[in-house]
């Protein structure tokens, strides 16, 4: 009986024995399950997050930096802007770090005066840190730079204003012709007779007791453009006739008076990529003051000048040099000096179309 007894307790810590160890073998599998599970998922987080850089350098045809440029780094499939990358005075910008395993457009989204915005497209898939390379050309009319302590300086510029004769159909429309060059230049397409018939203010001459009346200059053509006889004209109406002219189409531009421009201030307009419609006197003469008439509303005496002209300044070469639209001559390159000279004699007048904001 004992040994039976023996026997029975001996298979029954057998059983317990077995039992336990199965236990521990299927716990031991449940946790190697779970800690799989958690490297797997670590591992494809750590896939997910490895992150990584663009890093550009920016440079114009000459080889040197272009500095505070800005670029964006957007997820092509997103649309989403990632990261914003900026230009050092070494012409580098590195982005922050960013996501592997994505493609990223990088756009230019500015550029310092006077480079062109570069319009490449540049498509990255990004599987590593990466570098770039990006030049910039100079503005189409920019044709000579100098480069001091970091900074670009234009030294020569020619602004493509197209050729525009005021002859034979306006002998005495040197001002409406070179606000037209100056429209046709901004994409406007009207005619210099359109201008002159339809949108420039005219007045004409009488005689009354003797006594000549006449426009006043700075509110009205004195006389007839298509005449011999007419006179001349200075920029507030110009301004008038381009307002005038551009409230009739859809327009970007507006006209502004900068009569009493320096030279240095004309040459910074020409610098910006923007003509200036100038007066001054033929060949560059002292102003000829020979000719009089009397306001028709005031009766004011007023003294013409015979040899004004008006014309479009559209570039310049280093500071002996400007490059002029003369509706009377063509493309002309004057002497700077004797050019501002003719235009300090004759009052300074000077207007110009800028971008309307």
């Amino acid at each position: 009986m004992k040994k039976i007894v023996t026997v029975l307790m001996l298979l029954l810590l057998l059983v317990v024995a077995v039992g336990m160890f199965n236990q521990e073998v299927l716990q031991n599998s449940r946790d190697y399950m779970k800690d799989h599970s958690v490297f797997e998922a670590a591992s494809q987080l750590i896939k997910k997050t490895k992150q990584g850089t663009i890093t550009i350098e920016n440079v114009d045809v000459m080889q040197e930096p272009v500095r505070a440029a800005e670029y964006v780094v957007v997820n092509e499939s997103t649309d989403e802007e990632v990261a914003l990358i900026v230009t050092d005075d070494n012409g580098i910008g590195t982005s922050k770090p960013i996501p592997f395993g994505k493609t990223y457009q990088v756009i230019q989204r500015s550029v310092a005066h006077p480079y062109q915005l570069h319009d490449e497209e540049v498509i990255i898939d990004l599987e590593e840190d990466y570098e770039l390379k990006i030049e910039n050309e100079l503005l189409d009319y920019v044709k000579d730079v100098q480069y001091t302590d970091g900074s670009v300086e234009i030294t020569e510029s020619h602004i493509p204003v197209a050729t525009l004769m005021q002859n034979p159909e306006l002998p005495n429309g040197c001002e409406i012709v070179s606000l037209t060059a100056v429209l046709n230049y901004y994409g406007y397409d009207v005619s210099k007779t359109t201008m002159a018939d339809d949108f420039l203010p005219k007045q004409p001459f009488a005689r009354q007791n003797n006594k000549l009346y006449g426009a006043n200059p700075y509110e009205a053509y004195a006389g007839e453009p298509r005449d011999r006889s007419g006179f001349f004209v200075y920029a507030p109406p110009i301004l008038q006739a381009a307002e005038d002219f551009m409230s009739t189409v859809e327009s970007s531009h507006k006209a502004v008076d900068v009569s009493g421009s320096t030279r240095e201030e004309l040459l910074e307009y020409l610098k910006q990529g923007i003509p200036v419609v100038t007066w001054m006197t033929l060949e560059l003469d002292a102003p000829r003051v020979t000719y009089s008439w009397y306001f028709h509303e005031t009766e004011e005496f007023f003294e013409a000048p015979v040899n004004l002209h008006a014309t479009v300044l559209n570039g310049f070469i280093g500071e002996d040099k400007v490059h002029v639209m003369d509706p009377l001559k063509g493309q002309m390159v004057y002497s700077a000096e004797n050019y501002f000279t003719s235009y300090d004699a004759l009052g300074s007048h000077a207007m110009i179309l800028v971008e309307d904001e």
